[in-house]
């Protein structure tokens, strides 16, 4: 999203030049790498891509001592996405070519030869989809598997979560399982399930 020209929030912003304040004019890059710490004053020393100009919401301190809130909103930006959030529910849903395209290869790469065994893949297949509010990939996945198999979605935010079950119940989905849990801990730590009173993780412990 911040890619394609949204606002940065607060808890996304790893560096920051000196001195910045409240209202000033800033420059948004992404650090390709990772090579920034957090906190750092300087430019990231590997590669980095340009995303445009903003205006930022808050000061430098708050950049990094702030726990939510909109750190920067652009106003300039080398790629733009117009927001379609709300337009058309239940019909159209706004989702960016690189997931389109994971999720198409997803299907692709069955390797199935007859319309039977593709039947019969969609009706074992499981997927996982982390990280994965508001719901765009999780009901295009869905849809491609012909609302049969398994499809367990993961967000750590409930809130999140829930706009994953709103999306399936709009498109009238059924097979998927949401779980408000840190897809990076999910097997160590006890997940939420929207989907049922549980709070077990969705895997087996030898996943």
């Amino acid at each position: 999203s911040v890619i394609m020209g949204a606002d940065i929030f607060c808890v996304g912003v790893v560096g920051a030049a000196s001195g910045i304040s409240f209202g000033d004019q800033v420059s948004v890059f992404m650090d390709v790498q990772g090579q920034l710490k957090r906190g750092e004053t300087d430019r990231p020393r590997g590669r980095v891509v340009y995303l445009g100009n903003g205006i930022a919401q808050m000061g430098r301190s708050g950049f990094f001592n702030a726990t939510s809130g909109v750190g920067v909103k652009m106003i300039s930006r080398v790629w733009s996405s117009p927001p379609l959030h709300g337009v058309l529910p239940g019909r159209m849903f706004l989702q960016h070519l690189p997931s389109i395209l994971c999720v198409h290869q997803l299907d692709l790469d069955r390797g199935a030869t007859t319309e039977a065994e593709a039947e019969a893949d969609r009706n074992t297949l499981s997927v996982i989809d982390m990280c994965a509010a508001p719901g765009g990939k999780t009901t295009l996945i869905a849809r491609l598997m012909g609302d049969r198999g398994r499809v367990v979605a993961l967000d750590k935010a409930k809130g999140r979560a829930q706009l994953i079950q709103r999306a399936c119940r709009d498109q009238g989905i059924t097979i998927v399982e949401t779980y408000v849990a840190d897809a990076t801990k999910i097997l160590s730590s006890p997940s939420s399930s929207l989907s049922s009173s549980s709070s077990r993780s969705p895997f087996s412990t030898n996943t």
